[in-house]
């Protein structure tokens, strides 16, 4: 569904839509995956990225994400993300490349070459000796040299989407139940919100393993009964305000949006237990939305 759904205004040519679609099939059966869907489009300046997701649910949500820069003719799989992207990744707020290989610089290390380096050639020219004969002393005492990692687009992309999953997946209430041996399947009993839950921000969870104290200790006492209530609400989100709702056709079609991710949408029918949800943006983060709300 996702693949002729329009997401603020914007959605995949004819073109892709083929591409994507043969993708998605071959993906799910190499995979073995419980279920794919068309994730979205980033802009880039070069090429623009299409994004396909693989979802399992068992113990835990766990994800699978591939991209493709020819238009979805070839999709390959993104690296996992790492710790250490997170720091390099939150303050860039360029738009990709499009190219994967691009290899972007760390900007505090270069304001400081620039900075001191006039000041480090006279000191190192006065201190040379002494620091000669204190490094021989502290030899057998050195630490192994820090691993220095150089971000690449690639890298970048996947932490970009992983976060963006992370922030802004959500499902409907009572969509997804917990069983007795803490399993999470979809509910076969869901039948759609009404009108007046499907018009309220706390009828959404967000879709990922719990974190939230409340819905964790919901999920470590999983009892015999089958338990629907067991997911973060998006309510609780920071900051305050983050998210969107809007309503047309009387209150019967709803649209979920997430201002620190402007490009995400997600889209609903009252009484229908099916729902879409994209992104078409160019994967910049608003850190600074706090002071905007």
């Amino acid at each position: 569904m996702e693949i002729t759904t329009a997401f603020n205004n914007r959605g995949l040519n004819l073109q892709e839509q083929c591409t994507v679609k043969s993708s998605l099939i071959e993906i799910k059966l190499n995979e073995n995956f419980k279920s794919t869907r068309f994730w979205g489009k980033i802009f880039g300046i070069e090429n623009d990225y299409l994004i396909i997701e693989a979802t399992s649910m068992n113990h835990q949500i766990q994800h699978k994400y591939f991209f493709s820069i020819d238009g979805g003719l070839n999709f390959a799989q993104l690296p996992i993300v790492e710790p250490w992207m997170n720091a390099k990744c939150m303050n860039i707020a360029t738009m990709f490349t499009g190219i994967t290989s691009y290899i972007y610089k760390d900007e505090d290390k270069k304001e400081l070459s620039e900075n001191d380096g006039d000041e480090e050639e006279e000191e190192e020219n006065e201190n040379k000796n002494e620091d000669e004969d204190q490094e021989n002393k502290d030899s057998v005492n050195d630490e192994p040299p820090k691993i220095e990692y150089k971000l690449r687009e690639l890298a970048r992309i996947a932490w970009t989407i992983s976060s963006i999953n992370d922030e802004c997946c959500i499902v409907p209430k009572d969509s997804l139940v917990l069983t007795s041996s803490k399993i999470m399947q979809k509910n076969r009993n869901f039948t759609g919100l009404n009108r007046n839950d499907a018009n309220k921000l706390d009828s959404y969870l967000h879709f990922r393993t719990p974190r939230d104290p409340y819905s964790v200790s919901k999920y470590r006492k999983a009892t015999a009964m089958n338990d629907t209530e067991f997911l973060d609400p998006i309510t609780n989100d920071l900051p305050k305000g983050c998210w969107r709702l809007q309503s047309k056709s009387a209150g019967l079609e709803v649209n979920v949006k997430n201002l620190l991710w402007p490009g995400f949408e997600f889209k609903y029918c009252v009484g229908d237990s099916q729902y879409v949800q994209g992104y078409f943006g160019n994967g910049i983060r608003q850190n600074d939305l706090v002071f905007m709300i």
